[in-house]
């Protein structure tokens, strides 16, 4: 008996509410405001985007392997890791689960933004294995394209974020929970299956997105408004009508959807969860806001809630009805981030420097790249709608020292809508002209010594002598030196102090020989007192107090200034220098200068 030879399944063919959605809509929606008196209103107060760079910040130059079986960061990092999130609840749940929902979600955004790289699949260890493991497993940053993300504009960045969020085909909401969600969901019993693998949630979600942007920003609106509007002139803009529904399944056996098919109600908590559930019947009078009511609660709870481009209010009072919760979510407000995002206006961080030395940052988004700018040489004082920083004496000189390209005063000037103050100038051109008198080598290794090897060239950072250089990677450099039988010696020094050498080694530094040595009695030394003279010049108003000291600044002399006294003192080699800046002045003013003694 020959086999009858079977016909390979029909491509399957999804049927698109997309015809039954129209935007900009043909009758603007007009809804029911109203106020949240008598609801509990709540405004995201955790900031997604500044915890992404966050994130992004405490991995850079770590090695962060991931779990052997579950693929999470290690509880040990997630303590750390919890402490710079902005959600509160991150460190108790690392400690109480194990792991932060936020943080997951942090990371994953991250890895789906590109900044990130790790294994997601994993390896079966054998036949026997029932789930995957991950085997030397570390988060990788890739700079590149986070350095490229900080260069865009701060709109273009926040479409990047919206996109990865809202484009997510994985994500329903129906049964998915987002971070802010305080509604139940449904059961997932059957959803693979019926209907639900149809709907195209990607595109909901943008139809959607179009409707709130012809609402007022800062004005309440009822949610029971916005769902009777879309059940009036939208009643398909999540599942198409029955007719749309395919007939039969991908080998052309007949089949029968049923539009709510997919979602089931329970009478409990507790029914829920022992699986006594009732379906929605197609024919059910208020079968649309039992379904599509229900999802447009979880939406706005959602993606918009979690960017911060609404704010909700929910009904205090206990629900009675069948589960999931319907009509908890009683009201919305639009606010003026999602005009600027949806209105695609051009958004630039607002900078201002204070004769304080704070510097004020004030973006609607996390302005990521002009923070990125400044921390080389400030100190954060607080992360909220407006960041403030300081900067730092030491900071800036250490940032100077480390890239001789940075001009901090021609970058801020840069930034700021307002002339800088003249005094924080001026402080910038001192620091500067300070942070020029040293450099700052950190994480080398001073190799002493005469051998010249080729295979030591690669590692040389500076030569300081013929017999000193500054070296990278000196495990190497001491590989390479033992096998050429150079005898080499490796000496860790002290932060504070230099620590002997042996007396055979051959060096220039102290020797134990040669310090005990030095411990002998010695004869009496010639002590030789210098006597220097100071001159202080002092200045009848704070204006030519600053004018004096910035004429100083530019003859590049070493002087000390009180600015509570008024006055600048100097040594007597820099009467030179003084008398140019006193000549300065000359210009401006009839210059006078009396001696505070007589005899002076």
């Amino acid at each position: 008996m020959k086999r009858k030879p079977q016909s390979a399944p029909k491509p399957e063919v999804r049927p698109s509410a997309a015809r039954h959605r129209q935007l900009p809509p043909a009758v603007p929606p007009r809804l029911e405001t109203g106020s949240p008196t008598g609801l509990n209103a709540y405004s995201n107060p955790y900031d997604i985007r500044r915890d992404i760079h966050a994130f992004v910040e405490y991995i850079r130059g770590r090695e962060i392997k991931r779990a052997h079986r579950s693929n999470q960061i290690p509880k040990a990092e997630a303590r750390r890791l919890a402490k710079v999130m902005s959600h509160p609840d991150c460190a108790a749940d690392v400690e109480q689960e194990g792991y932060s929902p936020w943080l997951d979600a942090i990371d994953s955004l991250c890895l789906q933004l590109g900044f990130v790289s790790y294994d997601t699949k994993g390896q079966y260890a054998g036949y026997s294995s029932a789930e995957p493991s991950f085997r030397d497993n570390y988060i990788i940053l890739r700079e590149d394209v986070y350095q490229a993300f900080l260069e865009l504009p701060l709109l273009e960045q926040e479409k990047r974020l919206f996109a990865v969020l809202c484009n997510n085909k994985k994500y329903r909401e129906f049964y998915d929970r987002q971070l802010q969600s305080e509604l139940n969901s449904f059961p997932t019993w059957g959803s693979a299956t019926n209907v639900m693998p149809l709907l195209d949630f990607v595109e909901i979600r943008h139809f959607l997105f179009g409707l709130l942007a012809h609402l007022a920003v800062g004005q309440w609106y009822t949610t029971a408004s916005l769902i009777d509007y879309l059940q009036q002139h939208y009643p398909y803009f999540l599942i198409p009508p029955a007719a749309d529904l395919p007939k039969t399944d991908q080998w052309d056996r007949p089949q029968t959807l049923a539009r709510y098919g997919n979602f089931h109600e329970t009478s409990s908590q507790k029914a829920y969860y022992n699986y006594n559930r009732e379906p929605i019947p197609d024919d059910a009078p208020d079968g649309f806001r039992r379904v599509e009511g229900r999802y447009v609660e979880r939406f706005l709870e959602g993606i918009p809630l979690t960017l911060g481009y609404i704010d909700v209010a929910y009904d205090p009072k206990p629900y009675k009805g069948n589960m999931p919760e319907m009509g908890t979510l009683a009201a919305f407000r639009l606010n003026g981030r999602f005009r600027q995002f949806i209105s695609n206006t051009p958004i630039s961080p607002t900078v201002t420097v204070l004769p304080t030395f704070e510097i004020h940052v004030e973006a609607p988004f996390y302005p990521a790249s002009v923070l990125e700018q400044l921390r080389p040489f400030t100190q954060r004082l607080t992360t909220d709608n407006v960041s403030i920083l300081k900067l730092d004496k030491t900071l800036v000189k250490s940032a100077l020292a480390a890239n001789e390209q940075l001009d901090i005063l021609a970058l801020l000037t840069k930034l700021v809508q307002t002339p800088l103050p003249r005094n924080v100038a001026i402080e910038l051109e001192e620091w500067s002209g300070q942070a020029n008198t040293f450099t700052l080598y950190s994480d080398l290794a001073l190799l002493e010594g005469s051998a010249r090897l080729p295979e030591l060239d690669d590692l040389v950072v500076a030569h300081i002598s013929p017999t000193l250089r500054l070296i990278r990677r000196p495990a190497k450099a001491f590989d390479i030196l033992s096998q050429a039988e150079q005898i080499p010696l490796t000496i860790q020094h002290g932060e504070n102090a230099l620590n002997l050498l042996p007396t055979a080694a051959q060096t220039r530094f102290p020797k134990h020989k040669e310090v005990k040595e030095r411990l002998k009695p010695a004869p009496k030394p010639t002590l030789t007192l210098q006597r220097e003279t100071i001159i202080q010049l002092t200045a009848p108003s704070a204006e030519t107090f600053e004018q004096l000291r910035a004429a100083l600044v530019a003859q590049r002399c070493l002087f000390t200034a009180d600015p509570t006294r008024l006055a600048i003192s100097y040594g007597r080699p820099y009467q030179p220098q003084v008398d140019a800046a006193v000549d300065a002045l000359r210009r401006q003013y009839t210059l006078k200068i009396n001696a505070a003694d007589k005899n002076s």
